[in-house]
């Protein structure tokens, strides 16, 4: 069992909190109180040998066994205030008068007694302090005085025994001027060191990086001032793993690594990790948001460790900054990448969407130029002009689908809202495409809130969106299939629903449906014409009314787009000089409906 540790800690403890704020000030008080408390206590220790040894004890050497107690008491007294300086002054004084009676006892000067008094001034050089030192030199002198005269009587000034008190005094006066060399000495190192402390402290304290120094496993030996502006914390809560217990799980070896690469003595070594700001490492689990930051370090010249390898100081930078700045980068290059792409896709598709009409147009004039060489009677003229007018309204339509889109987001097409009855809006653009679902042997299934009397909406942008929705659900719906529209309100929105149950979405498609330019199968063998612009416009429509597009989808199964929209207008009403351009895709040839309308 270690005896020393526990002893250790409790003169450690006796040292006073005022005298705690530098390891020279604590060292020269331990030291102090320690020495004072030994002396003391071994001198009472002996007493009872003592008593063993001479049985009883004379005045005079009561006396001495009662001085031990005087150093007990100082040492006490010292832990107790924490004035060093008193405490050096009042055990030169205990000592000088334990050797004045020690004088006494003798009959004057010994050699022992010589080299104590000699001792007297040289311990308060410990203390750095000058008049602690001056004080302490009279007392031995003041001594020296009461020793002599008690010795030497009425003898002359000039016998052999004032020979030896003018040595013992010039051997004060050395010591002294000794003592005052030492406190001179030492008062210039700490004058260095407090002037040095100040450098250090205004360098520190204006720097944004934290330096630290780690010993073994990478433990915080020192934190700069300015952990608590990278950190959130005390640079005292950052020793040991503090660190450590901040940074990211996911980073901890990259942490670690490069301390052990640095304390391994091979060269610099750098890392950037995730910390935990604004907590303590005991909080560090729970609470707190991560910042980012760079290290630096290297090893320590001529700093080991116990466990091998070499002490490492480092510098920490804060750089969430510019980690943010390069998120923002290379998710703005992310999105600049699939805009590029999407524009090459639009671009693949128009051209594929004008082509077509374009070559039927040219191809079907040229016949109707050279009809007497080809014999046209006036029916396959009729179909060929006809031909021609059906490629030019798909031209035409495809044109103004791009226009709206382009009028959407640079924000010229704005809309203005009025209270109207939304079934007949819808109902009409059930009716007006029900030719195309007849062709495509589909049914088109209504079912509307006939409570719903008005809502704020503009009737053109309302029956725009309706079309479109319509219209793809139809695209999309094999032979056989049906096409659902319903309206609704939910919770204060006017709600406009188009189900089919079509080929469907795929699952990672459905966060770009509604994006300019995207369709789900971009490729030229894609079966479905279009230019993928009509949920586009749907959802810039439905945003420029403070609402938003819904949609829902499942392969193989089918569809469900929601127009959600609020019932009493967007919350700041668009004034507007112009009104929404509407595409209407209407057919060319009309026969009788196939529409089903289910309560």
């Amino acid at each position: 069992m270690n005896l020393v540790a526990p002893v250790r800690d409790y003169i450690d403890a006796l040292v006073h909190p005022h005298a705690q704020i530098d390891p020279l000030r604590i060292g020269r008080h331990r030291n102090f109180i320690a020495s004072r408390l030994t002396i003391g206590f071994l001198g009472i220790a002996i007493l009872p040998m003592y008593l063993v040894a001479r049985g009883t004890l004379t005045p005079i050497e009561l006396f001495f066994f009662a001085w031990f107690f005087a150093p007990i008491a100082i040492g006490y007294f010292v832990s107790q205030t924490g004035y060093l300086r008193a405490g050096h002054v009042l055990w030169a004084a205990a000592f000088a008068t334990l050797l004045v009676a020690a004088g006494a006892a003798t009959g004057g000067f010994t050699l022992a007694i010589a080299v104590w008094l000699l001792l007297i001034p040289l311990e308060p050089a410990l203390s750095s302090s000058r008049r602690v030192v001056f004080a302490s030199a009279l007392i031995a002198a003041f001594a020296a005085f009461l020793i002599a005269v008690m010795a030497g009587g009425a003898r002359s000034a000039f016998s052999p025994h004032w020979v030896d008190v003018f040595a013992v005094v010039a051997a004060i006066a050395y010591a002294t001027m000794l003592a005052l060399s030492a406190e001179l000495f030492a008062h210039k190192s700490s004058t260095l060191l407090a002037e040095e402390g100040e450098r250090y402290s205004l360098l520190a304290s204006n720097m944004n990086d934290v330096i630290t120094r780690h010993g073994a496993g990478g433990a915080v030996l020192f934190a700069s001032p300015a952990a608590q502006h990278t950190f959130g914390v005390s640079p005292d809560e950052l020793s040991g793993m503090g660190i450590f217990d901040l940074v990211h799980v996911q980073d901890r070896p990259t942490y670690l690594s490069a301390l052990a690469h640095a304390a391994a003595g091979a060269t610099d070594a750098s890392a950037e990790f995730r910390v935990r700001r604004n907590v303590t490492p005991a909080q560090a689990f729970s609470t707190g948001q991560f910042g980012w930051i760079e290290m630096r370090c290297r090893p320590l010249p001529g700093a080991a460790t116990h466990l091998g390898g070499r002490e490492v100081v480092a510098v920490m930078r804060d750089v969430t900054a510019r980690k943010n700045q390069e998120d923002a980068l290379a998710a703005a290059r992310r999105e600049a990448d699939k805009a590029n792409d999407a524009k090459s896709r639009f671009l693949a598709t128009m051209s594929h969407e004008l082509r077509t009409p374009l070559n039927a147009v040219i191809g079907f004039s040229e016949m109707l130029m050279e009809d007497r060489a080809l014999g046209l009677d006036g029916d396959k003229r009729r179909e060929y002009a006809g031909l021609i007018k059906n490629s030019g309204e798909h031209l035409l339509a495809v044109v103004n689908q791009v226009l709206d889109l382009s009028k959407i987001e640079s924000g010229t097409l704005v809309v203005s809202p009025e209270r109207c009855a939304p079934t007949p809006i819808v109902r009409s653009s059930c009716d007006l495409l029900a030719l195309k679902a007849h062709e495509a042997k589909l049914e088109i299934q209504m079912r509307f809130d006939e409570t719903i009397e008005e809502v704020s909406v503009d009737q053109r942008a309302l029956k725009q969106m309706a079309i479109n929705l319509i219209s793809n659900a139809i695209k999309f719906t094999p032979p056989g299939g049906a096409v659902r529209v319903r309206t609704s309100i939910d919770h204060g929105m006017f709600v406009l629903s188009v189900e089919d149950n079509g080929i469907g979405i795929p699952a990672e498609d459905l966060g770009s449906i509604g994006s300019p330019f995207y369709q789900a199968q971009p490729s030229y063998d894609r079966r479905y014409e279009g230019t993928g612009l009509g949920l586009s416009i749907v959802k810039g429509l439905a945003e420029l009314h403070g609402g938003r597009l819904d949609v829902a989808s499942t392969v193989g199964v089918g569809t469900s787009v929601r127009v959600l929209i609020p019932r009493d207008g967007p919350p700041q009403k668009i004034e507007s000089a112009q009104r929404a351009e509407v595409i209407l895709l209407e057919p060319q040839h009309w026969s009788e409906p196939k529409v089903k309308q289910s309560a």
